[in-house]
């Protein structure tokens, strides 16, 4: 279509152009938003994205020939072959067959840094776009232009990250989302300065396309240092894992008469070789009311001390933090710990500080601090929300990121979705992650007996029962919450509250004992009490895979469990 006009676009006037920049604008951000939609964890709105993204590429081409039907002159006809190496392809093959490498402190200060200089070209952008009255097109096209090449260096730096390392984060999804609208945002930059360049009436959307850039790159930058965090696991020094001799294991600083009446004698100290000069402002304010074992894992501690380790700022230990959001109910509640949170994510820096180290302080302490906090409140919402006990904090928590922690932290809306999420009482059961198909192979087709009008138990299929046991067990097992499975709470007096979905299964598995012993012996005929027990026993032999489900154990235990006395009374 575009080929076919060039010679119109060449000779005529510049709303044709115009048009045509608008068909090449509206077809990349379809492309993009194709290519957000084909990934593992698509947002909830990339259908309606892709759809929307489509119609304005027929909407712009739709413009295009209508404009250009009214404009004489020959069009050229343009045979459609395949081309072998298009020059486009060829560019993006470049970015995409990078090196993947796998997401690390360097990449996010080179993202960092390329983020750092973006914003200093939006704002010498906007002090162009200030000029209004004595603005010269090709000044604007020029400083756009240094945002676009510097915003395809960050994109091209994120496009090497390797993701598969990061299929099991929370987190991807919100990074995959925020570079997409890094594309979104600077294609509208470009087409408003096209627009601008020709309409001086423009410039307030391209004034508004710059700060929707600058909000993306920013998001893109906060997702990318969350997921470095959760990364940082790894790391040797003062980690939960065991540790050489030139990454010392934490050391249990000396304690007071309480904490050692509880947790007992000091675990060995270990000497290191080499130990680190910390400044003393990026210490840590309740190390010594910690205790640890002879691994460095912490054996217990004060909540506040607790709440500290939680959140350090010179690493991230999921495995504490997973064990501490399971656990944390055993010994306080939630409105405490969400106080201690915002506490904490207050900090202030101590006194006598220079200029200097202020700096330092900021960078090193108190901004990392802050994504800890932002990142186990999320992670608290999605994975360890509990609808009965934790719904009155959903207010406050809202409350704080939408109005203290926005002015520091770019994805601070997130939280609020979440919440918004939770209070929904119809939402607040389901997972936010849900589970999805990942077989390979098409599902069995289900086998139907051939009389459907009157369908007797001996004519099912023992397979067939045995799959649909199993579809029932599976949906009341995936329900389980981890916290239900702590300190045997299915056999509290109160574990229709604690472990609601465990005691359903126990049920299940009841009601299938039962279902196998009445369903032989309200039989009063010996031939029919042995085809039931033949057709059970089928069942149970038809399910060896091994499973999380034990769908065969109550069919063999009430099969070898029958009371003799109970059987002669029938």
């Amino acid at each position: 279509l575009l080929h076919a006009a060039s010679d119109l676009v060449s000779r005529e006037s510049r709303p044709l152009k115009t048009l045509r920049r608008q068909i090449l604008a509206a077809l990349s951000k379809l492309v993009l938003s194709a290519r957000v939609a084909s990934a593992l964890w698509p947002p909830h709105d990339a259908a309606a994205k892709v759809l929307q993204d489509a119609l304005d590429v027929a909407a712009a081409a739709a413009a295009y020939v209508h404009l250009a039907a009214q404009i004489p002159g020959d069009l050229k006809y343009l045979a459609p072959v395949f081309v072998k190496t298009p020059r486009a392809a060829l560019d993006k093959a470049n970015i995409l067959s990078l090196d993947k490498r796998p997401l690390s402190s360097a990449i996010q200060r080179d993202l960092e840094d390329y983020a750092a200089e973006i914003k200093s070209l939006l704002k010498h952008l906007e002090s162009i776009v200030l000029l209004r009255r004595h603005l010269f097109p090709s000044r604007l096209i020029g400083g756009v232009g240094h945002v676009a090449l510097q915003t395809r260096k960050l994109l091209a730096l994120l496009e090497t990250i390797n993701l598969d390392q990061l299929q099991s984060s929370l987190s991807l999804n919100d990074l995959l989302v925020s570079k997409q609208s890094v594309y979104d945002s600077l294609a509208a930059l470009l087409v408003a300065a096209q627009t601008a360049s020709l309409d001086i009436s423009a410039l307030d959307s391209l004034r508004s396309c710059s700060k929707d850039l600058d909000k993306s790159i920013s998001g893109s930058i906060f997702n990318v240092q969350l997921l470095v965090g959760e990364r940082e696991v790894s790391l040797p020094h003062r980690s939960s894992l065991a540790a050489s001799d030139d990454d010392p294991l934490p050391t249990t600083p000396k304690r007071g008469a309480k904490l050692k009446k509880f947790f007992g004698d000091d675990a060995p100290q270990h000497v290191p070789k080499h130990k680190e000069t910390v400044p003393w402002y990026l210490g840590h304010d309740k190390e010594g009311d910690l205790a640890y074992d002879e691994k460095g894992n912490v054996k217990g501690g004060t909540l506040a001390a607790l709440v500290e380790r939680l959140t350090r700022h010179d690493f991230w230990d999921s495995a504490f933090n997973n064990t501490f959001l399971l656990t944390y109910k055993s010994f306080t509640d939630v409105e405490e710990l969400f106080q201690l949170l915002v506490t904490r994510f207050a900090t202030t820096p101590p006194l006598g500080l220079s200029p200097s180290e202020m700096e330092i302080w900021i960078e090193r302490k108190q901004k990392p601090i802050r994504l800890r906090v932002f990142n186990i409140l999320k992670s608290w919402l999605e994975s360890y929300f509990s609808e009965s006990s934790d719904s009155p904090t959903l207010v406050e928590i809202k409350h704080f990121a939408a109005n203290i922690m926005a002015f520091s932290i770019p994805g601070a809306g997130v939280l609020v979705k979440l919440a918004e999420k939770r209070m929904n009482t119809e939402e607040s059961s389901i997972p936010l992650r849900k589970m999805v198909l990942n077989i390979s192979q098409p599902l069995p087709e289900p086998i139907i007996p051939k009389n459907m009008k009157r369908i007797k138990f001996l004519d099912l299929d023992p397979l067939e029962i045995a799959r649909q046991l199993t579809i029932i067990e599976s949906r009341l097992y995936n329900k389980i919450a981890v916290g239900e499975c702590l300190d045997k709470s299915w056999s509290r007096s109160n574990a229709e509250e604690t472990a609601e979905n465990i005691r359903a299964m126990i049920l299940n598995s009841n009601q299938i004992t039962g279902w196998v012993a009445e369903a032989i012996l309200n039989q009063p005929e010996i031939k029919r009490r042995v085809n039931l027990l033949k057709q059970f026993i089928l069942i149970a032999e038809v399910y060896p895979l091994p499973s999380p489900l034990n769908l065969e154990m109550p069919l063999i235990k009430q099969l070898f469990n029958f009371d003799g006395n109970y059987i002669r009374a029938k």
